[in-house]
């Protein structure tokens, strides 16, 4: 997990395509693979099943501080983009990409977002609702999504705002 200081630096790190590509999984918790195969609307994002590690479609609400960064340029070169930002952003810790998600997960139990709509967000199909609860509970969690993506944001602003001198 990356500590707000931490988060400050990458956020800071201005490289687009990629660094948008990291914004948009500080904000949301995705994967970074799969903003590759996504559509949107003026409400929603979707992450079509192919670029789903569970190969099933993702929606997600469009909010204000992700529509910001859309839509993306297309991107390849992870491995070299990652090399180039530990070059311009040293941290104390080796970190990998994947730790932004869990860093979103984390913060979001911090700010008391209910676990079950962290684990919709994130797609995470075995989180707190399975099983049968999972069957006969339909509920998109769209509303409780946009909301805690919205809370997210808001203290993804706090942090980078934070006057270290202050």
């Amino acid at each position: 997990m990356l500590t707000n200081d931490e988060l400050r630096q990458v956020w800071a790190y201005d490289y687009p395509p990629f660094s948008d590509y990291l914004k948009l999984q500080i904000l949301t918790g995705q994967r970074i693979g799969q903003w590759k195969n996504y559509t949107m609307d003026d409400e929603t994002i979707t992450f079509h099943a192919v670029a789903m590690k569970g190969r099933r479609e993702h929606v997600l609400p469009l909010t204000d501080a992700v529509a910001k960064l859309l839509p993306l340029e297309p991107f390849n070169g992870w491995s070299n983009a990652k090399v180039r930002l530990d070059k311009h952003v040293k941290l104390d810790t080796p970190w990998v990409i994947h730790d932004l998600r869990r860093t979103f997960s984390t913060n979001c139990a911090m700010l008391g977002i209910p676990l079950h709509v962290t684990e919709r967000i994130l797609d995470h199909r075995t989180g707190t609702i399975s099983g049968v609860a999972a069957i006969y509970n339909r509920h998109t969690y769209m509303p409780e999504m946009r909301e805690a993506l919205d809370q997210y944001a808001g203290h993804v602003e706090t942090v980078l705002a934070y006057d270290q001198d202050s």
